[in-house]
């Protein structure tokens, strides 16, 4: 797999807000743990104090990949807290540390 220079991995991601972890709390727990828990699915991540919500990639995305990328995060996000307005509260491309899986 190719990885970006420095050790860096994109991570396309959503920062929770208030709204969205009060619909968090109404959603279905086993949904949840398991869109949430990593994996194929959602992964944390931190960055400047804030949180976030999404999908790492350690490899280089052609344009057409990372949009492909950043409909599968909404999506799940979409199955996770479904009356969320996601339109007004758009997606962010990190650039994170590259850590090894263990």
């Amino acid at each position: 797999m190719n990885h970006l220079p420095f050790q860096l991995k994109l991570f396309v991601g959503f920062s929770p807000d208030s709204n969205f972890e009060e619909g968090m709390e109404e959603a279905n727990p086993y949904l949840a743990s398991l869109l949430t828990g990593g994996g194929d699915y959602l992964q944390k991540a931190n960055y400047n104090q804030k949180r976030y919500l999404g999908k790492p990639t350690s490899s280089l995305l052609s344009v057409q990949q990372l949009e492909n990328l950043e409909a599968n995060v909404v999506s799940l996000l979409k199955r996770l807290v479904p009356g969320y307005p996601f339109e007004n509260h758009p997606l962010c491309l990190l650039a994170l540390p590259y850590e090894d899986e263990q």
